[in-house]
């Protein structure tokens, strides 16, 4: 791959189109460009689904502001035959080098590289709509010790509210292992109602998670007339660990612009970059309905909505049974 790459770039001149190999296989881009354009522009595929990469500023101890620099980049994954590979989403690399081929190294940087990998294909959005009186209760499950849970929220109007999150309990002010408050202070209107809870936030813990949605009301005020959607996917950012040849997770995180259609990787290196990339199923926390009966003074529209399922449940089943039994009568 080096080689093909240094022959792509043997004629190249600084910032001029990048020369890019494309197959069903693997996908080859070359360029070689001044060290001020690196750090003004992404680095991606044109008309491709293949991964992005924005530096941030790099000093000139990492680059030489009097020589170009050539960007070698590849979309595809050499190591699936590691026994450890549950890389699942798109697999890419970048690396810099010099004129003459050897490697610029980049690492244990002070401001993170961004990469952006999509997700796999068939992946499918699953939103939970919550009806917040004093509260609404989630069930997330986390499939892994290692992954990053991320929480988009939406609410349906400009409120306040707490987010606390559970292991195999309810959490509340005082038991809880994490708790956020929205809107976020961000410059994004992503980054507001996005939390994400890293393995070291989620303790290594895996199995049920309760998520409890609380408002931020007035005093005297007892409920709200408002939603929110919750969305939660499961995404994990890895590099390939050349000493150990395994994916490794140190010096890479999953980063709030994390969506439905790629994570965002936040790395202090180059090398080979995966994603794997679930989006979890939301379960509404019913066991708590007898509950919600009990305080209809305080939770009225929860009550409401709750009821008529019921009251729906029970016509579909008086309409059934009828129609089995003028069924049985013709007969």
């Amino acid at each position: 791959m080096d080689n093909v790459q240094s022959a792509l770039l043997n004629w190249k001149k600084v910032d001029e189109a990048p020369v890019i190999v494309n197959s069903s296989q693997i996908t080859v881009f070359v360029n070689r460009v001044s060290t001020e354009t690196i750090q003004m522009q992404s680095i991606n595929i044109p008309d491709s689904s293949s991964a992005s990469f924005s530096f941030p500023p790099l000093g000139a101890d990492v680059l030489s502001p009097d020589e170009p620099v050539d960007v070698r980049v590849s979309v595809h994954n050499p190591f699936s035959w590691s026994e450890e590979n549950n890389i699942t989403g798109t697999v890419g690399s970048v690396s810099l080098t010099r004129g003459n081929g050897s490697v610029i190294p980049i690492e244990n940087l002070s401001e993170e590289i961004e990469i952006f990998l999509p997700r796999p294909e068939g992946v499918q959005a699953n939103s939970t709509i919550l009806y917040l009186g004093n509260y609404s209760t989630l069930m997330v499950d986390v499939p892994s010790p290692d992954v990053t849970l991320v929480l988009k929220i939406k609410p349906s109007k400009n409120i306040t509210f707490q987010l606390f999150l559970g292991y195999k309990d309810y959490p509340n002010d005082k038991q809880y292992i994490a708790k956020t408050q929205m809107p976020h202070q961000s410059n994004t209107q992503e980054e507001k109602y996005t939390w994400v809870l890293g393995p070291k936030d989620l303790t290594g813990k895996v199995g049920v998670h309760y998520l409890v949605v609380r408002p931020i009301v007035e005093a005297g005020v007892k409920s709200v007339n408002a939603t929110v959607t919750v969305t939660s996917i499961a995404a994990q950012c890895k590099y390939w660990n050349e000493t150990l040849s395994t994916w490794s997770e140190d010096g890479c995180r999953v980063g709030p612009l994390t969506t439905l259609l790629a994570t965002q990787c936040l790395c202090t290196h180059l090398t080979f970059f995966g994603n794997s990339f679930f989006v979890m199923p939301n379960l509404v926390d019913v066991s708590r309905t007898a509950e919600l009966f009990g305080t209809f003074a305080q939770n009225p529209v929860v009550v409401c909505f709750i009821g008529s399922i019921f009251v729906a449940y029970v016509l579909v089943v008086i309409w059934a049974r009828r129609k089995d039994i003028q069924d049985t009568a013709k007969v």
